[in-house]
This record gives C-alpha cells, sequence and structure tokens, in this order.
C-alpha cells in the first residue's frame, strides 16, 4: 500500500513540472504575439504615432 501511495506521489509530481513547464511556454508564446499585435497595430493610423 505504501509503495502505490508513492507511485502516485511520483505520478503527481511528474505531471506537475510537465505543466510548469508548459506555462512557461504558452506565457513566452503570448508574449510574441502581443508583441506582434502591438507593433502591427501602431503601423496603422490611429495607432498611438502621433
Amino acid at each position: 500500500m505504501v509503495k502505490e501511495l508513492k507511485d502516485c506521489k511520483d505520478d503527481h509530481e511528474t505531471r506537475i513540472r510537465n505543466l510548469e513547464g508548459s506555462f512557461w511556454k504558452v506565457i513566452g508564446l503570448a508574449s510574441i504575439v502581443s508583441f506582434i499585435a502591438g507593433w502591427f497595430g501602431s503601423k496603422f493610423p490611429g495607432g498611438g504615432n502621433l
């Protein structure tokens, strides 16, 4: 029974590490997309270039 609990804990930690790693990839991708959208948005009339 103790071995099953240990295996479950290890599996849980592995899943959390994978989620944390993908979280930073998503944040980086969102940052790049927002930068590009802001850059292109500033090129159109009314986009902040006065």
